[in-house]
């Protein structure tokens, strides 16, 4: 069913479930799992909720997200109320060699 709104992303996404774990000033590293992923940002789901509830999490926020030995400076753009997903996005978009050292290829759309 279409919604009548046009998508705004500027890079494609693809749906992945991974391990991640996420950085944030004053909170010991907080594990985490990709939900989606684009050049761009991506969609995490925290596994504590209630450190992050404490710290005030919100759009605006600056944190490093690390994905296998990678890691990728960003920016809280939103989150659930109770924070069980956010989204952020990256400082500098993932090059193809970022995404190829996470076994990932995202083609654009034509």
């Amino acid at each position: 069913m279409s919604t009548g709104h046009a998508e705004l992303r500027a890079y494609p996404r693809l749906s992945w479930a991974h391990p991640a774990r996420l950085d944030i000033a004053g909170l010991p590293q907080q594990p985490a799992q990709v939900a989606d992923l684009s050049q761009g940002g991506c969609k995490l789901l925290p596994s504590d909720l209630k450190a992050l509830a404490a710290a005030d999490l919100r759009p605006g926020t600056v944190v490093r997200v690390a994905i296998d030995n990678l890691s990728f400076d960003g920016t809280v753009r939103w989150a659930t109320p109770n924070f069980s997903a956010l989204g952020c996005s990256f400082e500098s978009a993932l090059s193809d060699d970022d995404l190829a050292r996470l076994g990932l290829k995202l083609t654009q759309k034509v």
